[in-house]
Formats: C-alpha cells, structure tokens, sequence
C-alpha cells in the first residue's frame, strides 16, 4: 500500500500530477519473494507518524506521535520478536526523513539563543513588524505570546515571495477566536529605502485602526537576507527608546555600521550568536549570521 504512496510522493515532487481513480480494480497478491510485510509496516508507521506531525498542531502533536509509536510497536510485538527488535529501525527512518528546521519548529528549538529575549521582549510590546515574514513562524509565534499573555495587538507581516503571502494568509484566516483581538496585515512588497511598486518603507507604516502613526512599543523584527542597512534607512522613524529592535544580521560588516546608527539615537544593540544544539546540530544558516537585539536593561 505505501509503496504506491511512496512512487506517488516521488512524482509529485519531481513536478507531475497523481490521478486517483476507482475506475480500474488492480488486485494485488502477496509474495514474501518480492514484497516485504515488515518493510511495508515500517514504511505504513513511518507515514502515519509523518501525517500526524504534519497536520496535528503543536502541542498535542508530541502526545499524538508518542501514541503512533507506543501503537505501532504494539502491533509489532504480536508478530513476535523478530519484529520487535526491527521496530526502532523505522524511528530512524522517521526522524531522518524530517528536516531539522521541521524539527526545531514542531519544539520550539527554531532560532532558540532568542527565546529568552523574545519571552521579556514581548510582555513590554502591543505591535509587531515582521520585515522578512516568510511562512510566519515569527509572526504567529508572537500572536500565540498576546494571546497567553491576554493582550490585545496588532502585527504586520511583510514578504514578497507570493507562495508566501498566500501561506500567511491562510494562516491568518485560521486564526483561533480570541478574548482579545490581534489583527493581522499581510503585506506582500519587499521593504527598502524607497515607495515603489513592489516596495515600501518602514517610515510608511501606518496602523488600521487608533493612532495609525503611532511610534511607540512596537517590536521590529527584521530578516532579509543582507538588505538589513536598507531596511533601517528607511524606518529611523522608529528609532526610539520604547521599541524594541531584532535584526538578523548576514554580513558581519554590518555589526559597526549598524550599531553606529542606533547609538546616534541614544539605543544599543547586544549581539547574540549561533549556539548549535546537542543532536540536532547548527541551523541552517551561516555560520557567521547572528542577531543584533535591543538592550533590555537600556529599554525605557
């Protein structure tokens, strides 16, 4: 059964389309010559397992893959020991088969030097811009923090890649109801240093509802793939004490320069660099990125 599912993924991925049909009954009769029935069980555990991290969210998914693993294994004791010591060769196959990135997601681990900051950084903010929003990670992470928090906010989502935009808007029409609102912008447009189309400036900002030019207790989260010196020449409006700044920096000649502009407004940045994790290893990024992040003890 998932050997098709397997050949089907592979086309799928190599860019055909998969028809499924019931017109035509294709029968199949079992041969332990040339078809494993412990192969297709591991395969049959592995996708199970794979589905259930794929659509069960965070964080019932770690009890739910416990559950398909503690029910797989059962099954493989009844077919008697051979089985059960060949059992942990499909967990391998599992975990392999995830990206890190997948799973450092799925726990919490993704960009997880930041965690600390994040968690402080957020109880002092009521807005989010996210430059650089990609699948949104960062974006509904912080409405998940108002939310346990019962604050209400308002967090716009900047990225160009339409694959994306489409992503976040999805997501945002997903959203859980809650007691206190958090309202969403997704803006498909790269933000530089000039109004153009497909381009806007972080000076350009306006809020949908209250003060729409407010300047104040917003946390700037800005990831662009080295445009980072563009990005903040465009917003020095936001260059004051009450907000709180988190810059992934790609070129580590960016470091001066840019602290070298916040410090003209009274603001410092503290560096904070990679730390790989036990197992799962070092992210995938290079080795030189870091993040520059607002000073917490400076903030006012």
């Amino acid at each position: 059964m998932h050997e098709e599912l397997d050949y089907a993924l592979q086309c799928a991925a190599a860019g055909y389309r998969v028809l499924f049909t019931r017109v035509i009954s294709i029968r199949h009769h079992y041969s332990g010559q040339v078809r494993s029935e412990m192969r297709n069980h591991h395969r049959h555990a592995r996708d199970e397992l794979w589905s259930t991290l794929l659509r069960c969210p965070f964080p019932f998914a770690i009890g739910m893959a416990v559950w398909r693993v503690f029910s797989e294994f059962r099954y493989a004791c009844k077919r008697g020991w051979s089985w059960m010591i060949r059992e942990p060769l499909w967990w391998w196959q599992a975990v392999a088969g995830i990206p890190r990135y997948s799973l450092r997601k799925i726990f919490g681990l993704y960009e997880h030097e930041l965690n600390a900051w994040l968690e402080t950084a957020l109880w002092r903010v009521n807005c989010v811009l996210d430059v650089g929003a990609n699948d949104g990670y960062f974006t509904f992470g912080c409405a998940a923090a108002f939310r346990r928090l019962g604050k209400p906010g308002e967090i716009f989502a900047f990225e160009p890649q339409a694959r994306h935009v489409a992503t976040l808007r999805e997501s945002v029409a997903a959203q859980p109801p809650a007691a206190t609102p958090i309202r969403f912008e997704v803006v498909q447009a790269l933000v530089g240093k000039e109004l153009k189309p497909g381009m806007t400036t972080l000076d350009a900002v306006h809020w949908t509802v209250d003060n729409r030019t407010d300047r104040t207790n917003t946390l700037i989260k800005i990831d662009v793939e080295g445009a980072e010196m563009e990005v903040i020449g465009s917003g020095h409006s936001w260059l004051r004490p009450s907000n709180l700044f988190l810059i992934e920096v790609h070129y580590s000649r960016f470091l001066a320069p840019m602290r070298a502009i916040f410090a003209e407004h009274g603001l410092r940045l503290v560096q904070v660099n990679q730390r790989p994790l036990p197992v799962l290893g070092r992210e995938r990024r290079q080795e030189t990125n870091c993040w520059l992040v607002s000073d917490l003890g400076a903030w006012a």
